[in-house]
């Protein structure tokens, strides 16, 4: 339909189409969105009442977990019963199980109150609703990577909350302000003024949920004494042995949409040797983005047995 209207109609009538059916899509969703905030409301106050309030927290990566301060806050609160639920990401339709198992090993070996959401017995994946019953739901992903149940809008008779999983510094501006799921929310946290202004330019409702808080991942080192940190990098006490992070996104071959950040397939044999070749004069952190492993192992040119091997040489 939209190939053939650009076929018929002149460029200045086809733009006021655009016009005319944006404000008709911004008008329906506004409304939609003034009923869920009535419904939020009713909500609210019936949670009040409450002398226990039930808080989760979905997880799907351990490597972009920023609630931490929240978590603790809440925990050693008697008002709350604070849970953190794993959940699978979902990648055409296949559970990534390693990333699952890896998530559910961190928070349980750090003594978080932990819930897998899949029953090992039954090979199912659980109603998490159903068993927590939560009053409030913490989101850690904005992104459709997991099964519908765990999405935003099976939680519609719950608070939910959401804070950036990472400080947002690209010009993806609709994804990262603008999704069906950022207007659903009952409240969003973001780390400065500054990204209140930018998202009330491309939120469709104007970013009305938003609170701007500062950013929780940073919170340990603002409220903790820095010189009780324990310094991390192995060969700490030579200060001539230069530090690098190395940091590979996972849009490799631009296979989520435009997106071509992730430089990884062209230097990840030069970075390797470098490092190698440097040992006695640099020393590398690497984090690769959560995704990026899978998507090396579906890799033709990589596939599993190239992508296990490379992580294997990096760490040891």
């Amino acid at each position: 339909m939209k190939s053939i209207l650009k076929k018929i109609l002149p460029n200045y009538l086809l733009n006021h189409l655009k016009k005319i059916l944006k404000f008709k899509r911004t008008l329906i969703l506004k409304n939609k969105i003034k009923k869920i905030r009535i419904e939020q409301e009713n909500i609210l106050n019936k949670i009040k009442l409450k002398t226990k309030k039930n808080v989760i927290f979905l997880v799907l990566h351990d490597s972009i977990w920023k609630y931490e301060g929240i978590y603790k806050l809440l925990s050693n609160d008697e008002n709350f019963t604070v849970k953190v639920v794993i959940i699978p990401v979902v990648v055409d339709g296949k559970c990534q199980m390693e990333t699952y198992y890896r998530s559910l090993k961190y928070f349980k070996s750090n003594n978080y109150e932990t819930l897998g959401s899949y029953d090992e017995e039954k090979k199912t994946w659980l109603d998490i609703k159903k068993i927590t019953k939560p009053d409030v739901v913490f989101f850690t992903n904005p992104h459709k990577i997991t099964f519908e149940e765990y999405y935003i809008h099976n939680f519609t008779d719950t608070l939910t909350c959401y804070v950036p999983y990472s400080f947002q510094v690209s010009d993806l501006y609709e994804m990262q302000f603008n999704q069906l799921f950022h207007h659903k929310l009952w409240k969003q946290f973001y780390e400065t003024k500054i990204h209140l202004e930018i998202s009330k330019q491309y939120s469709d409702i104007k970013s009305s949920n938003v609170l701007v808080t500062g950013y929780p991942g940073i919170d340990y080192y603002y409220f903790n004494d820095n010189t009780k940190l324990i310094d991390p990098w192995p060969k700490k006490n030579n200060p001539n042995i230069k530090r690098v992070i190395w940091a590979p996104h996972h849009t490799i071959n631009g296979n989520v949409g435009d997106l071509n950040y992730s430089s990884f397939l062209n230097i990840a044999e030069f970075m390797l040797n470098f490092m190698m070749d440097n040992f006695d004069k640099i020393q590398i952190a690497f984090k690769p983005h959560p995704l990026l492993f899978d998507k090396l192992c579906n890799n033709d040119e990589w596939g599993r047995k190239r992508t296990t091997q490379f992580q294997i040489r990096i760490y040891y």
